[in-house]
This record gives C-alpha cells, sequence and structure tokens, in this order.
C-alpha cells in the first residue's frame, strides 16, 4: 500500500467513527510511516478539520510540538525503549486532552521496545483511554509481542520504496560490477568498497540528523540523536541491501530468459555482463548467499564482517 492510499483508508476511517484505538504501520518508520502518521495526525488537529498544512495546529504536527500527541523513540544508545518512556506514555494518554480533542501516541521504531516496556504498553491497549489513537511504526512487525500484533490493525506500507541517493547507487553499482573478478584479491577488494561506502553512509546520516537536531532544538540530547542516527541508517542500509537483493536476482532473471521481470534496467549492461559469467546455479547460490547476508545484519551482525563474507563467497 502506497502513502495515499494509506492515508485515505485512515482518513475515511476516522470519517466513519471506525478508526482503531491502534495501528501498526509497517515500513520505514522515518519514511512512509511517519509521512502517513504526520497527515493523519494533520487531519484530527487541522483547525479546518481538512489537513489544510498552513495552519498552526498542522505546523505544530510536524514540528512534533502538539501538546496532544506524544512522540517515543528508543532513547538510549542500545536503542531500546524502556519501561521508565512507557510509564510516562500511560500517565500522558489518560489525562484530559490540553485541546479538548484526540489525543495521540505515536512509538517510533516500535520494535525496540524492551520486554518489560512491551508488557506495560500491553496493559495500555487492553484498557485503552477514549478519544486517543496509537500509531506503531516499524520495518519490523514480525519482533512485536504477538499481543501486541493482536490488538491492533496493520497497514504495510510497500508502495514507496525509499530510493538510494545517486552517488551511493552509483558507488553500490561500481562494487557489484566487481563481483567474480580478480578471484579472492578482488572480493577483499569489493569488501573494503562496501565497508567504506557503510562509513560515508553513517557519516551523511550524522550531519543529517544533527542539522535537524539543531532545527529543533533538541541538539542537547545525545541519547536522542544517538538512536534517531541508528536508526536512519538502519533504514538507508536496509535499501541498499535491497538493491543488491535485487541486483542478483535480475542475473537470475536473465539467466532464465525473463528479461521481461528485470528490475534495474537503468543498469541492464552490467547485469548482463554478470549473468554473462555465472551458471544458472551459481546464480541461484548468489542469491540464497544475499538473502543470509541479510538475516544476519538483521541479527546486528557487523556489517564488514558480513561483506567481507559474502563477496568472498561469490564467485
Amino acid at each position: 500500500m502506497n502513502i495515499t492510499a494509506a492515508y485515505e483508508l485512515l482518513k475515511n476511517a476516522f470519517a466513519s467513527g471506525r478508526a482503531a484505538h491502534a495501528y501498526i504501520l509497517a515500513g520505514p518508520p522515518r519514511g512512509s510511516c511517519q509521512a502517513v502518521t504526520e497527515k493523519v495526525l494533520q487531519l484530527l488537529f487541522c483547525e479546518s478539520g481538512e489537513a489544510c498544512g498552513e495552519c498552526r495546529g498542522c505546523q505544530r504536527v510536524v514540528e512534533h510540538s502538539h501538546s496532544d500527541v506524544l512522540w517515543v523513540e528508543p532513547e538510549k544508545k542500545s536503542r531500546i525503549i524502556s519501561i521508565d518512556q512507557v510509564r510516562n506514555l500511560q500517565t500522558r494518554v489518560f489525562q484530559t486532552s490540553f485541546e479538548g480533542g484526540w489525543r495521540s501516541c505515536v512509538i517510533v521504531a516500535a520494535d525496540r521496545l524492551g520486554q518489560e516496556a512491551a508488557n506495560a504498553f500491553l496493559k495500555t491497549l487492553e484498557e485503552p483511554p477514549e478519544r486517543c489513537v496509537f500509531f506503531l511504526l516499524t520495518d519490523s512487525p514480525q519482533s512485536l509481542l504477538p499481543t501486541i500484533l493482536s490488538r491492533c490493525q496493520h497497514l504495510r506500507l510497500g508502495g514507496e520504496k525509499e530510493e538510494l541517493p545517486d552517488d551511493v547507487e552509483a558507488r553500490l553499482v561500481e562494487i557489484l560490477s566487481m563481483t567474480g573478478e580478480n578471484g579472492s584479491l578482488g572480493a577483499l577488494g569489493q569488501a573494503d568498497a562496501m565497508k567504506a561506502l557503510l562509513k560515508d553512509i553513517k557519516t551523511a546520516v550524522e550531519e543529517g540528523e544533527a542539522e535537524l537536531a539543531e532545527e529543533e532544538a533538541t541538539a542537547h540530547e545525545k541519547d536522542v540523536l544517538d538512536a534517531r542516527v541508528g536508526a536512519r541508517f538502519r533504514e538507508v542500509r536496509t535499501s541498499l541491501v535491497r538493491f543488491v537483493m535485487l541486483w542478483f536476482r535480475d542475473v537470475l532473471m536473465l539467466l532464465c530468459d525473463a528479461d521481461a521481470l528485470v528490475y534495474n534496467t537503468r543498469h541492464i549492461e552490467a547485469i548482463r555482463k554478470r549473468a554473462a559469467a555465472v551458471s544458472l546455479s551459481q546464480a541461484m547460490k548468489d542469491l540464497a548467499m544475499i538473502e543470509e547476508m541479510h538475516r544476519r545484519l538483521e541479527r546486528n551482525v557487523n556489517d564488514a564482517v558480513v561483506f567481507s563474507l559474502l563477496f568472498t563467497s561469490l564467485e
């Protein structure tokens, strides 16, 4: 579901009085998930009731400064949402609305709820306050407690994939085009190049989040900034891994004479070159290795180690 479809679905739910008390938005937490959430909140708190984007109510929603909207995100370097944060949430949502209308709580990276915090939050979902809506934003809904999942409506935002910046994509294509060249020495070169690319991405994320924190006057909150950098880097890395997976899938498609199913058509010549150098069985093994790489990254195995193992395993 894309951003527009998700917004229209939620808009109609609130208009008809059939809105759920809690929604899980599955996708990039600071990308499409946040965009949908902010738009819906503007609808609830707009002075004209139309999500105009111009009034003070709409502006405060986007600035995350509205008194009736609580934003919760991992604060510690470990990127865990603590029990203390959930207790504060519980206190806030059961208070009377400051402006006499809706209240809302947005949990960014909800999969980072600690065990104790998740159990405490579950109690709030079991007996939710009136005229209060919860939005749980996560790219890993499977990591949430089954009991939390069962008490929320789910929206998967799969139609708005975050694209890699052009410079990052160009460097990634260059790295992938080296696959199979110069044996183990070339593989180590690929791993080093990928390590350098990830380092530059992390630096760019740090600079971008620091600038945003300055604008929001939160630069002094180092734990918050560290958590936001970690979350944002993970989102970009997910996009990068998705690109790599699709690249090797495209190689397999060419070998199966399914040219019409190729995704990365902009880089078709480089993909054809790789397809000409491998067998169908090897392409299938390569794709399996990419999927294993993704699983290891999700288990927080060191990036450099994962990519070193990957490129030395590809032929």
